[in-house]
């Protein structure tokens, strides 16, 4: 039993001490793909290469660093044992009256530098991180498995055979693409748009009824993607890719580079459908059309004909269209690049010097005990605790009392959190004290002003603050209560053009809309707050023509991007993608998505 508690104690902090190093780990395999990308340039299928090449050796990296910290914490701990043990037989062992004292040499304590302290408190919670991280985990694991389980049951629940034409259009272009598997088309009623399921026995499904009501061509160029997802073994990736996400949810640039991975892979697919389709536009407007009549569902084990990211970014590049890149962010990263090897170069090496020094701190120990162990020991005096963090009586200098009473009410009139950038009344109120006897302060930040039981509390950033309660009283304040509170940054508004989110629209209605201003909205938010619109990329997308790429600075249309939206016509659409909103109490503008149009003819 002590064995197995022993292994599982080193296996959970060198997982701890795994996730530490994953921080800088990942950021400069991060920026060393940021960099290959940009030399790449617009190689689709390296890229994809690339992205999933760094992803891979992020998982190496970290399983080499667990073996090397699971060796490194077994050898310390087997040395602490071995120290612990030779001191305690040195200490109980008989000594000969006449043999003469050991007396430890004066040592020269030198105060530990902040690498040290840093490594220390590493080392101290390193087995938290451990669990903190076998925790989340652990959840998506579960949340990963029921959407496995979801997902394999698409095949079985509500499915049918579609026409025979279709399933032979199928099997024709499966052999066109040198796909060898059997590869199964069916009917489902649970699927909004066409998906892609399993590796070994692929089953293609299209919402029931959207194969009859699609033009030929729009069915062999949904078809040739899905068989595209299939030729290129897209599914088994994807698990790598998930699996790979779950063991590093916590980190953010993993997830960038995740996200790059997917993007390019709809890329090569859609390069993969172009070459075998002479009409991209169409394949185009067939993708938007279906992004615009669907309503999507997260499940990351089926490969969906509209994917998951960058949507705008395919349809321009199927339309021919480049969005330019900048060079500055290369630059950043070839500094943070420059930082990091900085850092790992005067970094010391603390692993053998820290079993040295428990070693001697142990053996050192044994010594004392040996030397000065009495007959009998003096039971020690409780010390009295001391109050930190108390506020101090501006008039007498001491700390206030603390009073127990009951009945504190702290109501927060809007809402039951704090938000940054507002105004946060709070009324206070105690059973049997007079509201003019009382007193509040805020811990942990912000402030707040008022009297009489009636606060305003403001606040320029998120975290948990405390709200003290007090009493003023001949000169004294007596703490009454302490509440904690939660502040959070104002929640993303909702994007509205003409009032309205992405739908489709006749084109006598988009006439109308040339001078209204995109809007960014808090429904059902209680506070007076208006966020506002800093900037957004319009792209135009006529039908029959290339799309034009525009970007707009604050919230109104200018007279070009007005001029090419009234010239759209039925089976033209638009989209507002990367709309920037600046909302009270941010520092930088967040971006809350964006927002699509198709123009049809009538009501």
């Amino acid at each position: 039993m002590e064995l197995a508690s022993f292994s599982t104690a080193i296996i959970i902090q060198a997982l701890g001490w795994t996730v530490v190093h994953s921080f800088w780990q990942i950021l400069l395999v991060f920026t060393l793909f940021k960099l290959g990308a940009w030399f790449i340039n617009r190689n689709n299928r390296i890229q994809y290469a690339w992205a999933l090449t760094a992803m891979g050796m992020i998982a190496l990296w970290s399983v080499f660093t667990f073996l090397h910290e699971f060796d490194r914490l077994q050898i310390q701990e087997a040395a602490m044992t071995k120290a612990q043990n030779s001191a305690i037989l040195a200490a109980l062992s008989p000594r000969d009256a006449t043999e003469p004292a050991f007396i430890a040499p004066a040592q020269i304590i030198e105060e530990p530098s902040l690498t040290v302290h840093v490594l220390d408190w590493l080392e101290q919670y390193a087995a938290w991180f451990g669990w903190a991280w076998f925790i989340g985990a652990l959840m998506l694991s579960v949340r990963m498995l029921v959407g496995y389980w979801l997902s394999q049951r698409l095949r079985r629940r509500g499915v049918s055979a579609p026409r025979a034409d279709f399933i032979e259009l199928c099997n024709t272009l499966a052999t066109k693409m040198s796909i060898s598997k059997a590869v199964q088309l069916l009917d489902s009623q649970f699927v909004k748009e066409p998906l892609t399921l399993g590796f070994w026995k692929p089953v293609i499904l299209f919402p029931a009824g959207m194969l009859l009501e699609l033009s030929p061509a729009q069915v062999e160029a949904l078809l040739l993607l899905e068989l595209a997802h299939i030729r290129r073994y897209d599914y088994l990736v994807n698990l790598f890719q998930v699996l790979l996400e779950l063991c590093f949810f916590y980190h953010p640039m993993f997830w960038l580079i995740s996200r790059e991975a997917h993007a390019h892979r709809e890329f090569c697919c859609d390069d993969m459908v172009v070459r075998h389709t002479q009409n991209p536009l169409l394949y185009a407007h067939t993708l938007t059309a279906l992004k615009l009549s669907t309503v999507h569902t997260k499940n990351s084990f089926v490969m969906k004909s509209s994917g998951r990211h960058s949507f705008s970014a395919r349809i321009l590049r199927l339309a021919g269209v480049t969005p330019k890149r900048s060079n500055r962010a290369n630059f950043l990263l070839l500094f943070m690049l420059f930082g990091i090897l900085l850092t790992g170069l005067l970094k010391p090496d603390q692993t053998q010097a820290a079993v040295d020094a428990a070693f001697d701190a142990i053996t050192l120990k044994a010594t004392e005990i040996q030397l000065v162990m009495p007959d009998s020991v003096a039971p020690r005096k409780a010390a009295k605790p001391i109050q930190k963090n108390m506020p101090v009586n501006a008039e007498s200098g001491a700390q206030p009392e603390s009073e127990s009473v009951g009945n504190v009410a702290v109501e927060l009139n809007k809402m039951n959190v704090f938000y940054v950038g507002v105004d946060n009344p709070v009324d206070v109120a105690v059973n049997g004290i007079p509201v003019n006897q009382l007193s509040v302060k805020l811990i942990g930040g912000g402030k707040i002003l008022g009297a009489n039981g009636t606060y305003i509390a403001t606040f320029t950033e998120p975290g948990q603050v405390q709200l003290e309660v007090y009493r003023n009283q001949i000169g004294q304040q007596k703490l009454l209560s302490t509440k904690s509170f939660r502040v959070k940054r104002i929640p993303d508004p909702v994007p509205l053009f003409g009032g309205m989110t992405s739908r489709t629209i006749t084109a006598e209605k988009l006439k109308e809309l040339k001078n209204v201003a995109l809007l960014a909205l808090l429904p059902n938010f209680d506070f007076d707050a208006v966020c506002e619109v800093v900037g957004f990329d319009l792209t135009v997308l006529p039908k029959g023509v290339d799309p034009v790429n525009m970007h707009i600075s604050g919230p109104l249309l200018s007279s070009d991007s007005i001029e090419r939206l009234s010239a759209l016509t039925p089976g033209g659409a638009f989209f507002i993608d990367d709309i920037y909103v600046k909302c009270p109490g941010d520092k930088e503008p967040r971006n809350i998505g964006g927002l699509a149009f198709k123009v049809k003819e009538k009501e």
